[in-house]
């Protein structure tokens, strides 16, 4: 977590330390201080793609590469939001939201809370949403009534007493959407209400946009991209789940498909076995053949996050192949797939070097060659501490052009719908394959104790 102006003092502090050779008289000095500088024509920074609201409203993109005009776009991505509303809202979209919370917690503070979330969800949706406002003794209890009950949406506000508590609400009730709210964070923000309003209106916006994503509403999107179908493969390393999540759209289609699917693997390495993968590929695209059909995709992105093991690839074509035989792909659809690596042994940061030494803008990207490349979704408009942090983008099978893949990787960043004025480190399927494996992580770790 070292800015930019204190990592290059450090560096150049370290380096002079070691004198013109470091690595002794007969190699190579040092020069720069031991940093690259991105060769020019193969860097550059990638457009902020036009955001489409409610009422086909648009924000477009930054009106200049500048620190400011990114800001502004982040910005005014919430008073879009909150002017015009979701982009989609189901029309089966529940009328009720649950809302449960221990004996302990005042009432009071559960019914301000429900009101504002249930308030700012029908705003947002234009649907009119009420609360069930219900108090519990034994959260064990409630998990029994609500699992009797048909319902869709329940806030479970909790004691946080013991850690395994968080993941038993979620493990339970498996008929229910789960929003979970410790009664410690609701109380503080509670008491600083009046003394400081906006920070309770800001966590009554982001337990909303949480809700809203879970009640399958789209906040808002951007055009079809380059690839019609985004497909992330994320496996837990050391653990027993791998996900999918999947994103689909293009001009045919009223909205994105967004969904996220974890399951189970029969090892503890970063591998999947290759029968369960084709299996497991195969049943997702079957279970969305009448959309494949209607819309009839042309190009697919997998992205794997990060190495590609052994089989995968054959694993990847085999699918395919079979889809194409069922008549759910066109005989014509093609796919690429890249690694996407989030980290690496050494860790490796970029920031401007001129005149003031800063982060670079969101989006600057470098090019290696024709299958390696280097994106940077963070940056200087929204990253307040650090050293914005490059993901290593690498292509293992496919023709397309390293930029349209990163150009396409960068939009899908822009759909940070949990926190919308800031920017999103992943692209929306890799953030929600992180989001979802990192949760079953934990529960796995709290079964072993």
């Amino acid at each position: 977590k070292i800015n930019p102006i204190d990592r290059k003092k450090l560096l150049d502090e370290f380096w002079k330390s070691f004198g013109r050779c470091p690595f002794g008289k007969h190699f190579e000095g040092l020069h720069f201080g031991g940093r690259y500088f991105l060769p020019f024509g193969k860097s550059g920074k990638l457009d902020i793609p036009n955001l489409i609201f409610n009422h086909d409203k648009i924000l477009k993109g930054q009106i200049t590469q500048s620190k400011g005009s990114y800001k502004s776009n982040f910005r005014d991505r919430r008073k879009y939001l909150i002017n015009e509303g979701c982009y989609f809202t189901p029309w089966t979209i529940t009328r009720e939201i649950h809302f449960v919370y221990p004996d302990s917690l005042k009432s009071e503070i559960a019914e301000n809370f429900a009101d504002d979330v249930c308030d700012f969800a029908s705003k947002l949706t234009d649907v009119s949403i009420e609360p069930i406002i219900e108090s519990y003794s034994d959260y064990r209890e409630k998990l029994n009534s609500l699992n009797q009950e048909d319902g869709s949406m329940v806030v479970f506000i909790f004691e946080h007493s013991d850690p395994a508590t968080y993941f038993i609400i979620s493990h339970e009730l498996k008929n229910w959407s789960v929003k979970r709210v410790t009664t410690k964070q609701l109380q503080k923000k509670h008491d600083l209400k009046e003394l400081r309003k906006r920070n309770w209106h800001s966590f009554i916006e982001l337990n909303t946009y949480d809700i809203l994503q879970q009640l399958g509403c789209v906040l808002w999107a951007c055009p079809p991209l380059h690839f019609d179908i985004h497909l992330a493969i994320d496996v837990s390393e050391k653990f027993t789940h791998f996900c999918f999540s999947f994103y689909m759209f293009n001009d045919r289609m009223e909205k994105p498909i967004i969904k996220t699917d974890t399951f189970t693997k029969t090892n503890h390495q970063e591998k999947i076995n290759r029968t369960i993968l084709e299996n497991k590929l195969n049943n997702l695209f079957d279970r969305w053949n009448n959309d494949l059909i209607s819309f009839r995709p042309k190009k697919m992105l997998i992205t794997r996050d990060g190495k590609v093991c052994d089989g995968e690839c054959e694993a990847f074509e085999k699918v395919i192949n079979n889809q194409i035989s069922k008549g759910n792909l066109s005989n014509d659809f093609n796919y690429d797939v890249i690694e996407y690596h989030k980290s690496s042994l050494k860790g490796i940061r970029l920031w401007n070097n001129g005149d003031l030494v800063e982060n670079v803008l969101e989006g600057t990207y470098f090019i290696k060659d024709a299958n390696n490349g280097v994106l940077v979704p963070t940056g200087a408009a929204t990253l307040n501490h650090g050293t914005a942090h490059p993901i290593l983008v690498k292509k293992v099978i496919g023709n397309a052009e390293m930029k349209l893949i990163l150009q396409d990787l960068f939009s899908l960043n822009q759909l940070n719908y949990s926190s919308p004025t800031v920017a999103q480190g992943y692209c929306l399927p890799i953030k929600r394959a992180d989001d979802q494996l990192k949760d079953r992580r934990i529960q796995e770790v709290e079964r072993i104790k």
